[in-house]
């Protein structure tokens, strides 16, 4: 006598259409999965060539976009453009390049495509440490909670128990209201 499988014969055929599927699947996710590699970004792929002495960073810029197919964006009240450096790149990535450039100044930097922004703020606008104090009574007590706003802006703190404040990156001409 003939044993019947107990899924019966569309059983049988269910699961091999199943087991097709699965290879299928398994054959178009590993194909897909060979086809992706990292992609280098232009800035990563454009090598910059300079030797500059003694010259301005306008013309050090002057002479990227020349050579390149950069383009900066800043503004020259927040960038110092006079600045005197000297630059030696051979075959180096602009991300290198802007970084030798503005080692050891306040300019960010940002690139987006073939497009280099320059930001900053200017030493003699911003006070980076800030501003800190103390905030007492005539008799010299602290006064914690004070509020401590710096006028015309919604920047400001606290005082703590110790009646003392800090606000970071306060404008040199900054009044504060108590």
């Amino acid at each position: 006598m003939k044993k019947n499988n107990a899924y019966g014969a569309w059983g049988k055929y269910a699961f091999k259409k199943t087991m097709r599927v699965m290879r299928l699947i398994v054959i178009l996710l590993f194909s897909g999965l060979f086809q992706l590699q990292a992609v280098n970004s232009f800035s990563q792929d454009k090598r910059i060539n300079l030797d500059m002495e003694n010259v301005s960073v306008m013309n050090v810029l002057r002479t990227i976009e020349e050579k390149s197919d950069f383009r900066f964006l800043f503004s020259s009240k927040v960038i110092d453009i006079e600045r005197i450096i000297s630059l030696k790149a051979e075959n180096k990535n602009i991300e290198e390049v802007l970084r030798d450039i503005f080692d050891g100044t306040n300019t960010t930097y940002k690139v987006i495509d073939n497009k280099i922004v320059l930001s900053g703020e200017s030493p003699e606008q911003i006070r980076p440490q800030g501003i800190t104090g103390k905030v007492t009574d005539q008799s010299g007590q602290p006064l914690p909670g004070v509020t401590v706003v710096l006028k015309g802006t919604t920047t400001g703190t606290i005082t703590n128990s110790d009646g003392r404040y800090s606000i970071p990156h306060v404008p040199d001409n900054a009044v504060l209201i108590f």
